[in-house]
């Protein structure tokens, strides 16, 4: 076959959810060298993913966690992937593999995604452990804008409010603050709400919200579609693994798209947060309440 014909075969068999079909394409396609090896190892590790969303689906608890591990492997640099190997880790009592896991993926790319997760994985049931946490993750990558977020965050609910103001301000300065202001500012709002000292300063920091443009999404690289969650094709173009995380080019409210995890807690928490950016706290064991995770 042509390399036309077998490009065309794989999207189309990607496009229609044969991932094992896709799969045989793409060990084709890397075979005969129509795609180098580094795009055929990410799209062997990207339907890894899908087949593990499958066997999930359909019951299969032992490959799909096989499949995730080959996502992983293949792709360790695939948010959603990482954050459920992680999740099924510390489900299995392994949270120090599964933290070891988001601290490497917090170094190729840092998300909201992977700093809720890292919670559930060490265990978190106070706010001060969050801060803990949170400290422990962003030396992964200090210097990042999520880094600083998630700190903030954390410091934020301990009510460290200097502490929380900080690395919010140091959001606010960086000349690459983009994607990352909204946030800030929302974050910025909350301080001020809940130190109480000036309700007036919240409201300002705010309305700086409003017209601070976009937060970072799944975007795609191919027409621009700016999603929620997550998904192995766009949903506009078609674009097989053409999602990135990053400052949408124009606001417009973010499509739905994604398989959840269905089923498990905290999926529905988990595609609003990956747009809030927010890595919520779980609540206390005596409460009841199951810990929020991603993936």
């Amino acid at each position: 076959a042509s390399e036309w014909v077998a490009t065309t075969l794989f999207d189309l068999q990607a496009q229609s959810g044969l991932w094992l079909d896709a799969s045989v394409t793409n060990e084709e396609l890397g075979r005969r060298r129509l795609v180098d090896r580094k795009t055929a190892d990410r799209r062997k590790g990207v339907l890894a993913f899908e087949q593990a969303r499958k066997d999930h689906a359909d019951g299969d608890p032992a490959a799909e966690f096989k499949h995730l591990r080959q996502a992983h492997d293949m792709a360790p640099d695939l948010v959603p992937a990482a954050v459920r190997l992680a999740h099924l880790m510390t489900a299995d009592g392994k949270g120090r593999r599964a933290a070891g896991i988001l601290e490497k993926a917090w170094i190729s790319g840092p998300h909201p995604e992977i700093a809720r997760e890292y919670l559930n994985a060490k265990g978190v049931t106070d706010a001060l452990g969050g801060v803990k946490a949170m400290e422990k993750l962003a030396k992964s990558n200090p210097e990042h804008a999520e880094s600083h977020l998630a700190l903030a965050q954390a410091a934020l609910e301990a009510e460290l409010w200097g502490e929380a103001r900080t690395h919010l301000e140091a959001v606010l300065d960086a000349p690459d603050g983009g994607g990352y202001a909204g946030r800030a500012l929302r974050l910025m709002a909350a301080v001020e709400d809940g130190e109480g000292a000036n309700p007036g300063m919240a409201r300002d920091w705010l309305m700086r919200a409003a017209t601070a443009g976009p937060d970072k999404a799944w975007v795609c690289t191919t027409c621009g579609n700016a999603v929620a969650t997550w998904a192995v094709t766009c949903s506009n173009c078609g674009t097989f693994d053409g999602y990135a995380w990053r400052t949408p080019p124009h606001a417009e409210p973010l499509a739905p798209q994604g398989l959840a995890w269905s089923g498990l807690p905290g999926d529905d928490a988990a595609a609003a947060g990956a747009v809030s950016g927010t890595a919520r706290l779980p609540a206390p064991k005596d409460t009841g309440a199951r810990p929020e995770t991603g993936g």
